[in-house]
């Protein structure tokens, strides 16, 4: 009975800190967005509340722009940049390789 309490328990713990709630989100127009050669890109808002320690950019998110769905969220977010509609980004609590910005767990825009 205690394997199953101690299984349920580190279960339990893993979803907690897996959960976006310990991740950094913002919204806003957007205020910059870059794309780097090697095919990060970097969004920036005008605000990104809970930033994770490793986010040492000003409220920076980032993802790879070479994948499938990188290139699907960077399309989504030209649009909104062109018609300066709100941007909310959720991050994974995480930076992005050697960006020093939070990668984008999801985001959204408001048409």
């Amino acid at each position: 009975m205690k394997l199953v309490q101690y299984i349920t328990l580190v279960i339990a713990a893993l979803v907690a800190f897996s959960s976006p709630s310990f991740a950094g989100s913002g919204k806003s127009e957007i205020r910059t967005l870059h794309a780097t050669s090697d095919g990060m890109i970097v969004v920036n808002l005008h605000n990104h509340d809970n930033m994770p320690a490793c986010n040492v950019a000003d409220n920076g998110f980032a993802f790879d722009g070479s994948t499938a769905g990188g290139k699907n969220r960077y399309a989504l977010l030209l649009a909104a940049a062109t018609a300066k509609k709100l941007v909310g980004i959720t991050g994974t609590g995480l930076c992005y390789g050697h960006s020093g910005r939070e990668e984008i767990l999801y985001l959204s825009v408001e048409f």
